[in-house]
């Protein structure tokens, strides 16, 4: 008797591999009872801390010269100070994923190095990205 490697069954894409229903159904069961058992995922515990140490080893509010001066922790965000943040991802961790986590604990592993990185709050930090002279929109000519 000859094996059957691949079923008729429809496929889609789910988590990254194509899957049938059947088998998209049973992962999320799996995840919703590995939930209901474990409440308060540690992985995500331990990111918001990462996060946390970041703010607080950097300032622990917006850094901007508009001078807002935000403390809200969920406001605040990783400023690259010359805009070469793609370029640091290349040399840190080559073609492969981007992720501020990643960057974050090797930041960490580094000793929480100055002077290429700060926090600002999101405003200043997209407003950067959106201005010709890559300065905050709210400085004042």
């Amino acid at each position: 008797m000859s094996r059957v490697y691949h079923s008729s069954e429809p496929r889609r894409m789910y988590n990254g591999k194509m899957r049938t229903e059947a088998q998209i159904a049973n992962r999320r069961a799996t995840k919703r009872e590995y939930k209901r058992r474990h409440p308060g995922k540690p992985q995500v515990n331990s990111m918001k801390k990462l996060r946390l140490a970041f703010i607080r080893e950097y300032g622990g509010r917006c850094q901007c010269e508009c001078g807002c001066q935000e403390s809200t922790s969920e406001c605040l965000t990783c400023d690259h100070i010359f805009n070469d943040g793609a370029q640091e991802f290349r040399e840190w961790f080559g073609e492969g994923r981007r992720s501020t986590n990643r960057q974050m604990r090797r930041l960490k592993i580094l000793g929480w190095p100055k002077g290429r990185h700060r926090v600002l709050c999101y405003n200043c930090n997209c407003g950067r990205q959106r201005t010709a002279d890559k300065r905050c929109p709210k400085i004042k000519a």
